[in-house]
C-alpha cells in the first residue's frame, strides 16, 4: 500500500474482521497517513476503534472523502472516539461515519481525559453520513460533537438502530423540536436533513402524534422533505414495541446501512406522517424488497385503503395456529389483511413459515391465488405435500408457475413415492431444496428429477443417513439421462458440478 502512489479510490470491506490487533492498526495507520497526491477517496468498513490515532496526525490534503466503520468501547469513550477521528479530517468534505458497540472492553486512559472545548473545525466539511448502531445512547452529545465540528455542513444524513430494549436509549431523538434546537445551533447553514430510525423498546408506547406535530417544522424548512412514523408490538409477553422513523428521500442515496425491519405485527400496526395526502405510505419504503408480517387477529381501526409496503418482492408470512379458524371467511380474511400491507401482486418468492400447520392449509390456498407472480416458494414439506395443497384443484395454475421451491423442516423427510406426482404439479422447477432420510431416497428422487423436470439447473438434498451403495452421479450419468428424456445437445460436462459430503448433495446443471 505504501508504494501504490497513483491511486485515487480505495475501498476495503471485511464483514468478518478475523485481522489481528496489530495488523489492523497496522494497516489502518498505512492507509490513512499516506501522503499520495492522488488519493481522494478512501473507505474502510471494517470495525477499529480508531483510539491510537494521535490528534498530530493528519491524512492527505488531497483525501476529500472518508468514510470508516468505528468500534466503540466501551460507550463511555464515544465521545473521545469521534473526536479522535475528527483530528485528521481537516480537508475532507464528505465524511461517513459508523459507530457500533464493540464487545471488547479496552480502551484508552485517554478517554477519561477529554477536554470538551478540544473540538476541531472542519470548515470544509459540507456532508455527513453518520450511523449509530446497536449501542447505548445516554443522550444527544455524540451527534453533538459531530455538528458542532462542521459549521458549514450542507447535507446531513442519521441512522440510528437499536435492537435491545434494555439498552439506553434518549428519547429525545424522536423529538423534532430537540433537532431543530440541535440543527440551528451547530449546523445553521444545513439544506438537507434526512434520516432512518429503528428502536426496540419497552412500553408504553410512544405518542405518535406528539413526534409527527414535533417535525412538521422541517415540512417548510426543506425541499421535499417529509417523515414517517409506524409502530407496532414486538413482543407482547415483554411489553416491547418497535418504533421506525424515516424521512421520504433517506433511501434514495446508497446509505452504509441496510434497512430490513424485524417482522410486523399487522394487529397492532400503526402509522403516521407528516404529509397530508393519504395512502402514501409506500413512497417512504420504496427501497424495501423484503418483509415479515406476522398476521395474528383481524382488526377493525384501519386508517389506510392502499397497501403500505407496495414494492415487496420477497415475502414471509407467518401466524399462530391457536385461536385460528380454516374456513372460507377466515382465510379470506387474511389475504385482505395482507393485502392493506403488500401489494401482493409484486410478490415473487413467498415464505410460510413453519408454524403454518396443515389444519390451516386453506390459508396458503388463498394467498398463493392472491400473489399470482410468485415463481420461488418456501414451505415446510408436510404442508406442501398434504392432499389439501399439492392435490388443491384449485393451485394447480400457480404450481406450473413455479421455478424454485425450497422444503426443508426438520424431522419431516420428503418421500420418494411422491417425487412423480411433485414433479408433474410442479413442471417449471428449476432449483429445488428438500430433505430426505437416506441417501438411497435421494438417489431415486433425483433420477426422476433429472428426467422429468426439462428446465432444471439446480438440486440439493438433505439426507440423515448414508447409503451402503456407491454414489453413481457423475457428469456423463447426469447428460446421458438428460439427453435421453430431453433431447438436449448443448449440455457440456464442464458446467455440471456435483458434491456429495455425505449430508448433503448438490448438483449444478
Amino acid at each position: 500500500m505504501q508504494s501504490i502512489h497513483q491511486l485515487i479510490s480505495f475501498t476495503l470491506y471485511q464483514n468478518n474482521n478475523n485481522l489481528n490487533n496489530d495488523d489492523t492498526n497496522n494497516f489502518t495507520h498505512i492507509r490513512l497517513m499516506h501522503k499520495s497526491s492522488f488519493i481522494r477517496s478512501v473507505i474502510l468498513q471494517y470495525p477499529y476503534n480508531f483510539l491510537n490515532i494521535s490528534k498530530s496526525m493528519s491524512v492527505s490534503s488531497h483525501l476529500i472523502s472518508l468514510k470508516l466503520y468505528i468500534s466503540i468501547s466501551p460507550p463511555t469513550a464515544c465521545n473521545y472516539t469521534i473526536l479522535s477521528v475528527l483530528h485528521l479530517c481537516h480537508n475532507i468534505r464528505y465524511l461517513c461515519l459508523l459507530l457500533k458497540q464493540s464487545k471488547d472492553n479496552n480502551t484508552s486512559n485517554e478517554a477519561s481525559l477529554i477536554n470538551d472545548n478540544d473540538f476541531p473545525v472542519l470548515s470544509q466539511m459540507v456532508s455527513c453520513e453518520l450511523a449509530i448502531l446497536d449501542m447505548d445512547i445516554g443522550d444527544s452529545r455524540s451527534i453533538i460533537s459531530i455538528l458542532r465540528c462542521m459549521p458549514n455542513l450542507k447535507h446531513f444524513y442519521f441512522h440510528l438502530r437499536i435492537q435491545y430494549p434494555h439498552w439506553i436509549f434518549p428519547d429525545e431523538l424522536f423529538n423534532g423540536y430537540v433537532w431543530k434546537q440541535m440543527l440551528e445551533l451547530y449546523v445553521p447553514y444545513l439544506s438537507k436533513f434526512e434520516f432512518h430510525m429503528e428502536v426496540i423498546r419497552a412500553l408504553p408506547k410512544l405518542a405518535l402524534d406528539f413526534i409527527v406535530n414535533s417535525f412538521n417544522y422541517f415540512v417548510g424548512k426543506y425541499s421535499n422533505w417529509h417523515m414517517i412514523i409506524d409502530q407496532w408490538m414486538y413482543n407482547y409477553e415483554h411489553q416491547i414495541e418497535f418504533v421506525m422513523l424515516s424521512t421520504l428521500n433517506y433511501h434514495k442515496r446508497r446509505s452504509m446501512v441496510a434497512v430490513y425491519p424485524v417482522g410486523i405485527d399487522y394487529t397492532s400496526f400503526d402509522t403516521r406522517s407528516t404529509t397530508t395526502t393519504p395512502d402514501n405510505h409506500y413512497l417512504f419504503y420504496t427501497h424495501l424488497k423484503d418483509l415479515t408480517i406476522f398476521v395474528q387477529n383481524k382488526r377493525e381501526n384501519i386508517t389506510w385503503s392502499s397497501s403500505l409496503f407496495q414494492h415487496i418482492t420477497d415475502l414471509v408470512v407467518t401466524t399462530p395456529i391457536l385461536n385460528v379458524h380454516d374456513d372460507d371467511k377466515d382465510a379470506q380474511q387474511m389475504v385482505t389483511c395482507l393485502s392493506r400491507m403488500v401489494s401482493l401482486y409484486n410478490v415473487t418468492k413467498l415464505e410460510f413459515r413453519s408454524m403454518f400447520h396443515i389444519s390451516i392449509w386453506k390459508h396458503i390456498q388463498y394467498i398463493l391465488q392472491a400473489c399470482p407472480n410468485v415463481i420461488n416458494l418456501i414451505v415446510n414439506t408436510s404442508l406442501l405435500l398434504s392432499p389439501s395443497i399439492i392435490d388443491n384443484a384449485s393451485l394447480i395454475p400457480v404450481f406450473k408457475k413455479i421455478k424454485i421451491i425450497t422444503s426443508v423442516t426438520e424431522n419431516v423427510y420428503f418421500p420418494s413415492n411422491l417425487s412423480l406426482k411433485f414433479v408433474q404439479r410442479f413442471p417449471s422447477l428449476s432449483d429445488i431444496e428438500i430433505q430426505v432420510f437416506s441417501f438411497d431416497h435421494a438417489a431415486s428422487i433425483i433420477d426422476i428429477f433429472l428426467t422429468q423436470l426439462e428446465h432444471l439447473s439446480y438440486i440439493k438434498i438433505h439426507y440423515d443417513t448414508d447409503t451402503l451403495l456407491d454414489d453413481h452421479f457423475s457428469c456423463h450419468y447426469i447428460i446421458e439421462k438428460r439427453r435421453q428424456s430431453f433431447s438436449l445437445n448443448y449440455l457440456d460436462e464442464q458446467m455440471i458440478n456435483i458434491k456429495n459430503n455425505g449430508k448433503i448433495i448438490e448438483i449444478w446443471l
